[in-house]
């Protein structure tokens, strides 16, 4: 690999679970890498992307496996994605949902891009990595392409037609694979059997912070600034903590920590934009929040003030932004730059 990339352990975990259930011990794994492998269960633990490839390489190297990816893919158990699993099953629509897979996808697994399109009712979803013939590529691509299909077919009932495709397709794939030339899902665009539950109670407002603070961890940055955005984001309640809430957790007086913040050309109230800029991209995505809602979750006084601030930063009102993210948006995925 040319460029330095982390990889939540999460992933790994699922081919070294599966590598168990086949003969292939931890330790033998950890032998061939050099060193002991970690506890991959903690949910924010990242590891060296050389490692992870590394790992697959040997999984893939002593099982021989053609249908290696699509095995371990139906052998994962979704619940273990942890905070994007919780949130992608409050979803009303695939829209939603898949916005939080492919944002999941693209933030702790690097490795990977994640595309999609939509025409009409159908909608594709294109996985690719830089190395396009390596067959660790093909089994981490096949794994993603099985994980993100039984999400799909998990989230929209069995009624949905998905079809899914891979250059490496052979006859004994299952039904609905078949050969394409690049790794593709493609599925009817519906309404979720989520629609029919109750939207009250169900804490996404919660759910939101705590997924961000995990992708947060994630960063290599080990800047002062980071770990404020990391305190901040798991102190949310779900409204973001004011500045001497985070100074008693890290027994600091506001002075030192906002002198310390501005020796790194940053201060507490820059921060708290950016996370609620972030949280705002996720909750305008879920229309059972109301733009009064959102107002309060985000800390504003009052919903014109929420209001004013949004257009200054989007130039447009939460309303005709969120009928576009849900409605007209060309890339039913896509998600803004989490830097801004």
């Amino acid at each position: 690999m040319d460029d330095k990339v982390n990889v939540l352990a999460l992933h790994l975990k699922a081919f070294t679970d599966y590598a168990e259930l086949r003969g292939i011990s931890s330790k033998k794994l950890g032998k061939a890498l050099g060193h002991p492998l970690p506890d991959l269960d903690k949910p924010d633990l990242i590891v060296d992307g050389d490692d992870f490839v590394y790992i697959l390489e040997t999984i893939v190297d002593l099982l021989k496996d053609d249908k290696l990816g699509i095995r371990v893919g139906n052998h994962l158990n979704l619940k273990t994605l942890g905070a994007i699993f919780s949130v992608s099953l409050k979803s009303t629509t695939v829209q939603e949902a898949l916005f939080y897979c492919q944002d999941y996808l693209n933030r702790t697994l690097p490795l990977v891009t994640t595309t999609s399109s939509r025409s009409g009712n159908i909608a594709s979803i294109v996985l690719s990595t830089h190395d396009k013939t390596s067959l660790v590529s093909r089994v981490l691509l096949e794994t993603m392409l099985t994980v993100i299909s039984r999400e799909i077919q998990l989230l929209s009932g069995e009624a949905t037609s998905i079809g899914v495709t891979s250059p490496y397709y052979k006859r004994e794939y299952p039904n609905h694979w078949k050969k394409g030339e690049m790794f593709s899902v493609n599925f009817q665009h519906t309404i979720l059997k989520a629609t029919l539950q109750n939207n009250q109670g169900w804490g996404l407002d919660t759910l939101i912070p705590q997924y961000l603070s995990l992708i947060e961890a994630m960063r290599p940055d080990e800047s002062f600034s980071r770990k404020i955005r990391v305190i901040s984001l798991k102190m949310a309640s779900p409204v973001l903590p004011d500045i001497h809430m985070v100074c008693d957790v890290l027994n600091l007086t506001p002075r030192t920590l906002q002198r310390r913040l501005s020796s790194e050309g940053n201060n507490f109230k820059s921060i708290m934009k950016s996370l609620k800029h972030e949280i705002t991209g996720f909750l305008i995505r879920h229309h059972q929040f109301s733009i009064t809602n959102m107002s309060y979750l985000l800390g504003y006084s009052e919903p014109a003030a929420f209001i004013r601030s949004f257009k200054k930063e989007h130039g447009s009102s939460p309303r005709k932004l969120r009928q576009y993210l849900l409605k007209e948006a060309p890339n039913l995925l896509a998600h803004e730059d989490a830097s801004k």
